[in-house]
């Protein structure tokens, strides 16, 4: 059998055996399924679409844990935890519906299947930063799920096939295939990934613990290897360009329809990013009309909290605490 299996191989294109190799390991986890998506202590070496896992992953769990709470956004809003929102609304069935470089279309497209499914949607938290607004971010990471990107699902493992196939990501794939190990390179360019979570797939809330236990036991020890990443920022204010166009407006418009139609309670944080850049007051003054003042909190541009690097993981994510914080200081406003 064995002379055989290596004949078949010696007459195998190169193609064929990595086809073979995608199908057997399914790397971005997209062709099974899969009842978690991680595996709490383990590290999921390829980076995965949170945007594609949290849809998924409600789908098929809503049926028993009928939501009516969601955390929304880019990454940034994987740090709003679930157990400290709950002690602020008036529910206990939340659920992040986040993505990576998430942008206004998905939160919109996100909302829209909510609706169509005629689920209850009690209360929202979302986060936003311009980027929302200006991102359109491509590749494996960043790929919606069918039922939000209105893509038939032969379109959509066809784009996962050539996200394979692209030589940066396949290189370094093989590479970690054969020797077991991850560059900082392949790390930092997101090919793959070194950063151990620990996961709940009943709330799809990823947790950076390990991280935290690092940080806690010596802080030097994770930032010192970061002081490049931690630049220095202008003393006076700066301001982002605006970034909030019509077509914008008409999607922020129908998100709030959504809201209006299923009297959702809905806070629209605007995050502390590192770089201290304020939203531009243009861009605040639409969404503050759009979802009322009181609704929209703005903790963008130079304060006690883009002052100090160690309420942050690197220059673009800031970590739990921040996120308590921010959570207390709004809800106690309400």
């Amino acid at each position: 059998m064995k002379k055989i299996f290596f004949k078949l191989l010696l007459v195998t294109s190169p193609v064929t055996l990595l086809l073979l190799l995608y199908v057997y390991n399914d790397p971005f986890k997209v062709l099974y399924y899969y009842e978690s998506y991680f595996t709490n202590g383990e590290i999921q070496r390829v980076g995965l679409s949170e945007s594609y896992i949290s849809t998924q992953n409600f789908l098929q769990n809503y049926p028993a844990q009928y939501y009516d709470s969601y955390i929304m956004g880019g990454s940034r809003s994987g740090f709003y935890t679930v157990s400290e929102w709950k002690k602020h609304i008036n529910s206990t069935k939340c659920y992040h519906l986040n993505s990576n470089g998430g942008n206004l279309t998905g939160i919109q497209n996100k909302l829209k299947l909510l609706d169509s499914q005629n689920v209850t949607i009690r209360n929202v938290l979302i986060t936003l930063d311009t980027s929302v607004f200006t991102s359109n971010f491509s590749g494996p990471l960043f790929h919606q799920h069918p039922a939000i990107a209105h893509q038939n699902i032969f379109e959509f493992q066809t784009d996962f096939i050539k996200y394979f196939f692209e030589y940066k990501f396949l290189s370094s794939y093989l590479k970690f295939i054969f020797t077991g190990k991850i560059s900082d390179i392949d790390a930092r360019q997101h090919l793959l990934n070194t950063i151990e979570q620990d996961y709940d797939k009943e709330t799809n809330e990823i947790t950076l613990r390990k991280t935290e236990e690092l940080i806690a036991r010596n802080r030097d020890s994770f930032y010192t290897p970061l002081n490049a990443v931690f630049k220095e920022r202008p003393s006076a204010q700066q301001y982002s360009p605006s970034v909030i166009t019509a077509q914008h407006e008409k999607q922020l418009n129908s998100i709030k329809q959504i809201f209006t139609a299923h009297n959702t309670s809905y806070k629209i944080i605007l995050c502390p990013i590192y770089n201290q850049r304020k939203m531009n007051p243009a861009d605040l003054k639409i969404l503050q009309y759009i979802f009322g003042k009181e609704n929209v909190f703005d903790f963008s541009g130079i304060n006690d909290i883009t002052e100090d690097k160690y309420n942050y993981y690197e220059e673009s994510h800031y970590r739990t605490h921040v996120a308590n914080r921010i959570m207390d200081s709004i809800y106690s406003k309400h």
